[in-house]
């Protein structure tokens, strides 16, 4: 984001994109006034424990935020520790992986002062990543998607997924999402308008934003978090198992690939663990922590998603326990 002074109408928006990437896997955290941000907002994760009958929050500094350029880095970097080779990966993660890279410093290179950030140092590190894929174990630079330009398109998200060879493109994170009680949404639509609104907001003083555009892009962003993640997470256990299959030129992943395991609070008071599909519970219980626990252990045997939902049966956290 440059620094620019923003009206009302952005902030809100600037506020809603910058921190709908800490939506991955429900990260709890707080957004309290910063008047050096941009926005005027900081995010910051949390964490708590009950003391005394209540809950007491803390905040915890040390840790990162995400958004959906350093989920998809996290992925990336774990690819080279896993079984495949990189001579075997799909075409389209080797050429991001070199080319993209290489086109990536040149355009962060003019950015690189104003985030405070060595420059030297920056360019040693993602070349270094590069010069590993000659080698085993390598490294892939989080450099290799979406950072050619100041912010991700819809195609940029295309690109990723049809270099991790998932069928689909947007219908795929659409299925994903529908599946996680989200709807029936046009996400790439929703994406792009949403870019647009942000500009405009930008770059002109009479800008308006009605709240129900925001309120609706708050679940359509949600949506567009978790149909990436389940999606990216499955193909980087397949690329961590050196799946012939997968690795195969015949075969890509479909979303209906993707197990789905529900967890919700149901009329009875209780949490009841799901897979979806199935008519009856896996397991009802009233303990949520114990619940999810177990749930978590079955998906991780199973390679599933577990997805928890919370008020309006939207989801409010989800995990792939078999990368995490």
């Amino acid at each position: 984001m440059t620094n620019e002074t923003l009206g009302p109408a952005d902030k809100i928006i600037n506020t809603i994109l910058a921190y709908t990437g800490h939506l991955f896997h429900g990260r709890p955290g707080i957004v309290v006034p910063d008047t050096t941000a941009v926005t005027g907002v900081k995010w910051s994760p949390v964490t708590h424990k009950v003391e005394d009958g209540k809950k007491i929050v803390y905040r915890l500094d040390k840790v990162r935020g995400k958004s959906v350029k350093t989920r998809i880095g996290e992925i990336l970097s774990r690819i080279g520790s896993g079984s495949t080779k990189f001579s075997e990966l799909p075409t389209g993660i080797r050429d991001a992986s070199v080319f993209g890279v290489v086109t990536a410093l040149d355009f962060q290179r003019s950015l690189l002062p104003k985030r405070d950030i060595d420059p030297i140092q920056f360019f040693q590190k993602n070349a270094n990543a590069v010069a590993s894929t000659a080698v085993s174990p390598y490294k892939i630079s989080e450099l290799a998607f979406g950072w050619t330009t100041a912010n991700i398109k819809p195609d940029t998200i295309e690109e990723v997924l049809r270099s991790f060879k998932i069928d689909g493109g947007w219908p795929a994170i659409q299925s994903i999402a529908r599946r996680c009680n989200l709807g029936v949404l046009p996400l790439k639509e929703a994406f792009k308008i949403s870019c647009e609104r942000r500009h405009m907001a930008a770059h002109q003083a009479n800008a308006i934003t009605e709240a129900t555009e925001l309120e609706n892009f708050m679940i359509e962003a949600l949506a567009i978090a978790i149909g990436i993640d389940l999606l990216l997470s499955r193909a980087l256990r397949l690329l961590i198992d050196a799946d012939s299959n997968y690795l195969s030129n015949k075969q890509k992943l479909p979303a209906n690939s993707i197990k789905i395991r529900i967890l919700e609070q149901r009329a009875d008071n209780k949490w009841h663990d799901k897979l979806e599909g199935n008519i009856r519970a896996t397991e009802v219980s009233g303990d949520f922590n114990n619940l999810l626990r177990a749930a978590r252990t079955r998906a991780k045997e199973r390679s599933e998603a577990v997805v928890v939902l919370g008020p309006r049966s939207l989801p409010m956290r989800w995990y792939t326990p078999y990368v995490d």
